[in-house]
């Protein structure tokens, strides 16, 4: 989803159209952030997301974030705030841990130059950059 939202991972790549949304939750109490908070993922899933035509993943639990992550203000209201994690990162993710699926992603954003540091993270994080450079 958020490859959707980002500005230029949206105009610079073909994206499979989902209607998934894969979530980190957190709620923050008194200044302490909460993660995995149970009325907050309910909220989500019951109230928000369906206005939209979208769930949320069941594996959201399984997120891998790289090293040195950025996130960007999606919506920022009273009671809610959402972030996107930046897409440089997310590729860096589905080249670590989806590599297989996500390889004609991966190697469409390389190509674009839009995402300079991508090689680099892939292989600072142990990830096998010739897998997508490779033929």
């Amino acid at each position: 989803m958020a490859l959707f939202i980002d500005p230029i991972a949206s105009t610079s790549l073909r994206l499979a159209v989902t209607g998934d949304v894969d979530a980190l939750i957190w709620a923050v109490t008194d200044g302490e952030a909460l993660k995995a908070n149970p009325i907050a993922r309910q909220i989500l899933e019951k109230d928000v997301l369906p206005k939209y035509h979208l769930t949320l993943d069941s594996d959201s639990s399984q997120i891998w974030i790289p090293k040195d992550p950025s996130y960007n203000l999606f919506l920022d209201l009273k009671n809610v705030k959402a972030e996107y994690l930046d897409p440089e990162s997310i590729l860096v993710s589905k080249a670590i841990k989806a590599k297989g699926k996500n390889k004609n992603l991966v190697l469409e954003a390389l190509a674009s130059e839009k995402f300079m540091s991508l090689g680099d993270r892939i292989i600072d994080e142990g990830g096998d950059l010739e897998y997508f450079l490779g033929e």
